[in-house]
């Protein structure tokens, strides 16, 4: 099946819908992302601070525990979940309409809603804890060093500012592109008329290597492609952090190859 060639009109065309439709959602991820970390800031500051004239015992025990990891996880989940919702939503609608499909996408049917608990889930988990270690290995190196309660807030207001600044880049994007992806695909699969599937690369001096050179690379609907060291059904479920986690800007999202309308 005929590609879309890397950096033609056609790919800049596609790329660009993508980027439009995206950036309202990434806006969104960002914002309850650092909300929920600024609350999480709060916790952690405020336990810390009830250990003035407390033992070194009772201020290393923050550190090796810097937050009730269940809790969080679950107001992560709570949190992000009807913000994933609304960019699979979106991304299976635009996709029925771009095929010229007049039919609706369904939100509720159970391949989206098991999509959604493990998204939600994994995003709750892995934000977590990467921000437990981060403090954690930031609070043990000050308490080594015998630092005082103050200047132990100081290390969680640095590890949580960048955290929250990260949140508005880093994690919007790679969970905005993971949803979007994961709707898009599960339209074509309700609508049943699209039986094969295209990696298209970002438009992006800085997209990285193994995603600019899986371009073009075609799949049937129910097989996954292969980046790098990463195995999965669309952009950003491979299975492999290096291929998901948005470092830096760029990624790739899938196209609709083969659409058999009127099977």
């Amino acid at each position: 099946t005929r590609t879309i060639a890397y950096g033609s009109l056609e790919h800049e065309r596609v790329w660009s819908a993508f980027v439009r439709r995206a950036e309202p959602h990434e806006a969104r991820v960002g914002k309850v992302t650092a909300e929920l970390m600024r609350r999480q800031k709060r916790s952690v500051l405020a336990r810390l601070n009830n250990q003035r004239g407390h033992s070194t015992r009772d201020v290393a025990e923050i550190a090796d525990d810097p937050f009730d990891m269940p809790k969080w996880v679950k107001q992560a989940r709570t949190t992000i979940r009807p913000v994933l919702t609304e960019i699979v939503r979106d991304a299976g609608g635009s996709a029925l309409t771009d095929l010229g499909l007049e039919i609706a996408f369904d939100v509720n049917d159970p391949n989206v809603t098991q999509f959604l608990i493990q998204r939600s889930q994994r995003f709750a988990v892995e934000v977590n804890a990467t921000t437990y270690t981060n403090l954690q290995d930031s609070l043990k190196a000050g308490i080594e060093a015998g630092e005082s309660i103050d200047e132990l807030a100081a290390r969680v207001e640095t590890v949580m500012g960048d955290r929250i600044r990260s949140s508005a880049t880093t994690i919007a994007r790679t969970e905005t592109i993971g949803a979007s992806n994961g709707g898009t695909l599960m339209s074509w699969e309700q609508a049943e008329v699209v039986s094969g599937k295209e990696w298209i690369a970002a438009l992006d001096d800085r997209t990285r290597e193994t995603h600019a050179g899986a371009h073009g690379q075609q799949r049937a609907m129910n097989e996954n492609f292969d980046v790098g060291d990463g195995s999965g059904p669309h952009p950003g479920a491979m299975g492999d952090p290096a291929e998901d986690i948005n470092c830096f800007p760029g990624d790739a999202i899938v196209y609709a190859e083969d659409i058999q309308v009127g099977m």
